[in-house]
């Protein structure tokens, strides 16, 4: 009878390992930070965008702190961007604009349990009105 049960056992090991069953992955990573502008502005108002490398939107996040404060809590492991951007005349157009990484948005890998601490610091956008005779 014993025998049974250790070949029993052991079958269902061998099952299990052939359907290469994985953990459910727990969302308890974070990520958090500042963001400040590049002249000095204030960052209140910024809209910080979370995608996944491939850029599918995660979550946003409306910075209302002076400090410009920023939290992205219980994420998923995987790889991630991050943007911000400020539209301070609020007419549809970024004023400052930035990317955790510099010019060019950096992935963030995380693993369970990280935690980043990030800033980015915003550049503000040169654009230039058109008169009436397109120049």
């Amino acid at each position: 009878m014993r025998k049974i049960a250790l070949v029993l056992l052991f079958l269902v090991l061998v099952l299990m390992d052939s359907c290469n069953i994985q953990p459910i992955s727990v969302p308890n990573n974070r990520i958090y930070g500042t963001l400040s502008c590049n002249d000095g502005t204030s960052p209140v108002g910024t809209i910080v965008s979370l995608v996944t490398n491939s850029g599918y939107p995660i979550s946003t996040y409306n910075v209302s702190s002076l400090d410009g404060y920023f939290s992205f809590d219980n994420l998923s492991s995987g790889d991630y961007k991050i943007y911000a951007s400020l539209d301070i005349n609020s007419d549809g157009v970024d004023d400052y604009s930035g990317t955790y990484g510099g010019d060019s948005a950096k992935t963030v890998t995380l693993f369970g349990g990280d935690t980043l601490s990030i800033n980015i610091v915003l550049k503000r956008i040169v654009t230039y009105a058109k008169d009436s005779f397109g120049r």
